[in-house]
């Protein structure tokens, strides 16, 4: 087996080595990628399929060497993911450009180049990113999964945040989204508006964005309304909202975090049972308008320094239709406080809390439906009541909560926890950190698998789509891997900064990851 190596052409993809003899045999399914140049044009073009090989020479290209091998289709051959080599023309450029990465056809695109066609498939090289945990993590190290990685193939999409897809039984993904515009659709004023769409297709680097629209509610006495807990299940689209405030000093803890300092109460869920990747839905929301504080399902206020304990929940991703949800209920995930002194903002806290209610238009905004985790019992059996005050966290760490998502991955048999939070405790302006954690059980205990230190730098609603979450493990050159997409957004406050992983941006990234798997 030859040895891959990085060609020094103009776009970014591995290649089998040339630096072979005649009699090499190369590694299966793969033919030549030829390199040739045209001194009318002064252009390099790089091709590997007849056609485009006859293209170049009748335009008087002549062969300059062979630069390497390349898969003469997608198959995965030993576990090893693959990504299109595309070829492009521009006719007023006279140029031929092969792109190997999401961001290089873009770039035709936008330049307007003319795609031609697919010449082959190339490896797609993974880059690790090195766990660093702060001081005082209290997490042990997961020995079943650990060493993620990025490939820098990429989708994005709008170009606005909070997306929180949910894959529906009709197989379209059926997300909320606010702030900025979606194909020009704005969102509005994000403190009255929320936003809605229906993301098309199984390729996550190619997906098409309908059904786009808005929805006003209001967010009196707080500040601001945003979306999060969102899910589609037997044909019911829930769409939940939550409160934002500004702090005041006293009684606030100080100092000011820089954007929504005081995270405030779940609100509700509005639904709607028209679900259609091309029909609006017909929203009912039950408070369009609070009346007091606390008018909210769950009866919580961050009014006066209070705390939540139900900040910004998440639904928990258990599939297609919450088809591995344990007893077809939906459970929510969410960041909360205690201590009068902690800064629970819509990206900090102390403390995760798990609820779940039963899924149906009659139930779903029922307060007394509801149960909250409500810790463990002398025998290790969970504690669920319908008490609020008697509801324990998951886990406690001071000013290393935030916001927080979770997905089933049945490949697996765990639970992923992802969480993100200020890199420096309370901003929220400036970067964030994101780690990620699992368990065989939702309640836990917990296990790390990385921490992300200033991730995006300033990633922030990250989560992990089911759909695009593989059904098996694979296995390349004896080691055995996991592969899925981050979803999330990045650099709200930091439109300048370099994006981190490539792909990172104030958009729904949709970022190709995987893990290193060890036993399970």
């Amino acid at each position: 087996m030859m040895d891959f190596l990085k060609a020094k052409v103009k776009f970014n993809v591995t290649l089998y080595s040339s630096q072979t003899s005649s009699n090499t045999t190369h590694a299966i399914n793969t033919i030549p990628l030829y390199t040739y140049y045209s001194g009318k044009y002064k252009d390099f073009a790089n091709i590997a399929m007849p056609a485009s090989i006859k293209r170049v020479e009748d335009a008087g290209y002549k062969l300059v060497r062979i630069e390497g091998y390349i898969y003469y289709d997608g198959a995965t051959v030993d576990g090893i993911v693959t990504t299109p080599l595309k070829l492009y023309w521009s006719e007023a450029r006279r140029d031929l450009f092969l792109t190997g990465c999401a961001a290089d056809e873009q770039s035709a695109i936008a330049s307007n180049y003319e795609y031609l066609s697919v010449e082959g498939y190339s490896p797609v090289v993974f880059t690790e990113w090195k766990s660093e945990s702060p001081a005082g993590c209290q997490f042990e190290q997961s020995p079943s999964l650990s060493d993620i990685e990025f490939s820098a193939r990429y989708g994005a999409y709008g170009n606005a945040d909070t997306w929180y897809p949910s894959w529906g039984r009709d197989d379209h993904l059926y997300t909320s989204w606010t702030d900025g515009s979606v194909n020009g659709t704005k969102g509005g004023n994000s403190q009255h508006t929320t936003g809605f769409a229906v993301a098309l297709g199984s390729d996550p680097l190619n997906l098409t964005i309908s059904n786009i629209g808005t929805f006003q509610s209001f967010p009196a006495p707080y500040l601001g309304r945003y979306p999060s807990a969102n899910f589609v299940y037997q044909d019911v689209w829930y769409y939940g909202t939550y409160a934002l405030d500004n702090p005041h000093f006293p009684p606030n803890p100080p100092p000011n975090c820089g954007n929504w300092c005081v995270q405030g109460p779940f609100i509700d869920f509005r639904y709607s049972t028209v679900v259609s990747p091309m029909t609006p839905p017909e929203w009912f929301e039950p408070r369009v308008d609070m009346s007091t504080d606390t008018d909210n399902l769950f009866q919580e206020s961050s009014k006066n320094n209070k705390k939540v304990k139900f900040g910004a929940p998440h639904v928990v991703d258990f599939g297609k239709d919450l088809e591995y949800s344990p007893d077809k209920k939906v459970y929510i995930i969410g960041h909360g406080a205690s201590r009068p002194e902690a800064h629970q903002s819509w990206m900090q806290g102390d403390e995760i809390y798990l609820a779940r209610g039963v899924p149906t238009p009659a139930t779903i905004n029922n307060l007394s439906v509801w149960e909250f985790y409500g810790g463990k019992d002398d025998a290790g059996y969970e504690i669920w009541t319908h008490n609020l005050a008697e509801a324990k966290p998951l886990f406690t760490w001071y000013n290393h909560t935030g916001v927080v998502t979770m997905t089933y991955l049945p490949a697996l048999h765990r639970y992923i926890m992802c969480v993100s939070t200020p890199t420096f405790s309370p901003y929220t302006t400036k970067q964030f950190d994101t780690y990620l954690l699992e368990s065989v059980n939702m309640t836990g205990p917990y296990k790390l698998v990385t921490y992300l230190k200033e991730f995006g730098p300033e990633a922030y609603f990250v989560n992990i789509p089911s759909k695009f979450a593989d059904p098996s493990t694979s296995v390349v050159n004896g080691t055995s891997y996991y592969h899925f997409y981050l979803s999330y957004s990045a650099n709200f406050a930091m439109h300048g900064a370099t994006p981190n992983p490539s792909g990172s941006g104030y958009h729904w990234t949709l970022q190709e990851t995987r893990l290193k798997v060890g036993e399970l």
